[in-house]
């Protein structure tokens, strides 16, 4: 496991466990990823995090820094602004590094996401565009600007899969539908511990805390109908303050073999 790697471990651990030791850490990152890596890389690179200001680390142990997770809630929100950003991220990409990311909101992280994909037009690229994912997604919280955006985004080939196929799934997809998508639910095996979405040769993997999750999943499946739709909570879930980890890269053959994988399920319609 890289140095990159394990420092996303880290954060994906203290995200669900903090605060707990170095050594509680490097035992969970072993048990709960199923990878091998020594107590020694484990704790450099928690040593660096706390250098750097990613972690804080007190009596009780080690967790994340919120000041950190603030700072990168106000990068996800100049994103939009600063086209620049978006530039310096595919930039890295291109270079062969991998761009970790934290979103502080479910919000926040599909505004990231249609601004990625919207980079990637502004390169040239082309669709299709592939989004496997837990549940559909709603599109509801875009506004104006962003929503003109995913117009230009549905004007390529867009396929939408989720896991879940429960109402909410239904109605969301038709929103996606609409819109001009492509999707279908309820195919199990379609995510295993992440949303993947590939686009052109880039590849997001979108790590939702276990509890936020569930809490999604439970909010979902007491929709039964229309009159359980409840505007207002679901804007008060997807604007809570809650670490979304993103782990972008460039592989031109993983991402194609992954878009292939996605497409299957439509030719088996």
């Amino acid at each position: 496991m890289g140095d990159s790697n394990t420092k996303i471990a880290v954060i994906r651990v203290l995200n669900r466990h903090s605060p707990i030791s170095a050594k509680r850490i490097h035992s969970l990152i072993n048990k709960e990823y199923g990878v091998k890596i020594s107590y020694q890389a484990a704790h450099k690179a928690i040593r660096n995090m706390e250098e750097t200001g990613i972690l804080e680390n007190d009596e009780k142990g080690y967790s994340i820094n919120p000041e950190w997770v603030q700072n990168i809630g106000d990068l996800v929100e100049k994103l939009e602004s600063s086209p620049d950003a978006i530039k310096g991220i595919f930039s890295k990409l291109d270079s062969g590094k991998v761009v970790n990311f934290t979103a502080p909101s479910e919000a926040q992280m599909g505004y990231f996401v249609v601004d990625m994909i919207n980079g990637i037009l502004e390169k040239g690229g082309k669709g299709p565009f592939t989004f496997n994912l837990f549940f559909v997604w709603t599109i509801f919280p875009l506004n104006d600007k962003q929503f003109k955006i995913l117009e230009r985004i549905m004007k390529q080939d867009v396929y939408v899969v989720s896991q879940e196929g429960l109402f909410w799934d239904k109605a969301m997809a038709k929103h996606w539908q609409d819109a001009g998508a492509r999707v279908i639910i309820g195919k199990e095996d379609c995510v295993s511990t992440s949303d993947v979405i590939t686009f052109g040769d880039y590849i997001i993997n979108i790590y939702w805390p276990e509890e936020h999750l569930q809490e999604v999943f439970e909010d979902n499946r007491r929709m039964k109908s229309r009159e359980d739709f409840n505007y207002k909570q679901v804007q008060e879930i997807i604007n809570r303050p809650v670490n979304i980890e993103f782990t972008i890269i460039k592989n031109k053959e993983v991402a194609e073999r992954l878009r292939q994988k996605t497409m299957r399920y439509f030719n088996e319609v």
